[in-house]
């Protein structure tokens, strides 16, 4: 909290205290109460008379972790049976970075403040002002955060994931509640097939909120999807910027367990990209177009080229996407004769 250091000064004492009848902590400067829980800072505080409303001189501090807090309130807890008791302390006041991090039970993204010694300088420097930096959901804050251990976030895009941009597509909404619904049954375990389950997720909610016929409803929704899950030559970047990428910040943030965990979005789009091909093509063609991807890479990559390596892994993704696309074009030939 950068305003800290306005209240506060080193190498003064302050005095801190815990209330046990409202369980939280008090620091006081010389003009401010900072009230210190351990609840989720996304929850209103109510102290036991009900009152919600901070007095301008009051603020509120929540610490990340409720070990911090629960050590603090040992030291302080009263051996009496008086309801509040305190000490005098110093303030030491660290310049800070700020960054965003995923709550993951909530499925917000949330402001953090990293100690300025614990960020590489590169970091610091390269900020811009519509863009931010969320930390990857395995970054360990207790060492130096580098460039791999975040991700660049436009603020747009966090309006979108904390829903206070409610314009977009509806599939995009759809799609990130279907993560924080699941992670509430995985948690940091997501299965390394997720996409499947995601992938077919996304297309059957956006056949059901349609209303023409059912192979039209069904080409629509794959089109649509592919364009929100990744920027293309086949469809382009605009629907993927224009909302799509919270769905990847998300799911990046959800799903994968380290760097490099081949468990990413991307298989999401191999999937539905395989599944459009069959349905709107053919399985054989889709097919073509499968091992075909993964040998031009290949020789990219062989002849010093931007290409990867030959991925089993995608090619099992493209495979899965084929079997649901021929599974939406049988379903769409029987609807046309029932």
């Amino acid at each position: 909290m950068p305003h800290l250091a306005k209240d506060f000064t080193e190498d003064t004492q302050y005095t801190l205290g815990y209330n046990i009848q409202n369980d939280y902590l008090a620091l006081k400067s010389n003009n401010k109460l900072y009230k210190i829980y351990t609840n989720n800072p996304t929850q209103s505080i109510q102290d036991s008379s009900n009152n919600t409303t901070q007095q301008n001189n009051t603020d509120s501090i929540y610490f990340r972790d409720s070990r911090d807090f629960e050590n603090l309130k040992n030291i302080l807890y009263p051996t009496s049976q008086q309801i509040y008791q305190e000490v005098k302390v110093w303030v030491g006041i660290r310049q800070c970075t700020q960054m965003f991090s995923l709550n993951k039970p909530q499925g917000r993204i949330v402001k953090i403040e990293i100690p300025k010694e614990n960020v590489s300088d590169s970091i610091i420097a390269n900020t811009e002002s519509n863009q931010t930096r969320i930390l990857k959901s395995w970054a360990n804050t207790n060492q130096k955060i580098t460039e791999q251990d975040i991700r660049i976030i436009a603020f747009s895009t966090i309006d979108i994931i904390n829903r206070k941009d409610m314009s977009k597509d509806s599939l995009i909404y759809k799609a990130l509640d279907k993560l924080i619904s699941d992670y509430q049954i995985y948690k940091n375990d997501f299965p390394q097939e997720y996409y499947v389950e995601f992938g077919r997720c996304m297309v059957e909610s956006g056949i059901q909120g349609k209303t023409s016929i059912l192979y039209i409803r069904i080409l629509e929704t794959l089109i649509e999807c592919c364009k929100l899950i990744a920027k293309s030559r086949m469809f382009g970047e605009v629907e993927y910027k224009n909302g799509g990428v919270a769905i990847f910040h998300l799911y990046e943030n959800y799903v994968p367990k380290f760097e490099g965990d081949e468990n990413g979005l991307d298989k999401v789009s191999h999937f539905l990209f395989s599944a459009l091909m069959a349905f709107r093509d053919n399985v054989i063609a889709a097919n073509i177009a499968s091992v075909g991807n993964e040998i031009v890479d290949l020789v990219k990559q062989k002849w010093g080229g931007d290409g990867t390596v030959f991925d089993m892994s995608d090619t099992k993704a493209n495979n899965a996407g084929i079997s649901y696309g021929a599974e939406l074009k049988e379903r769409a030939i029987k609807g046309i004769f029932q």
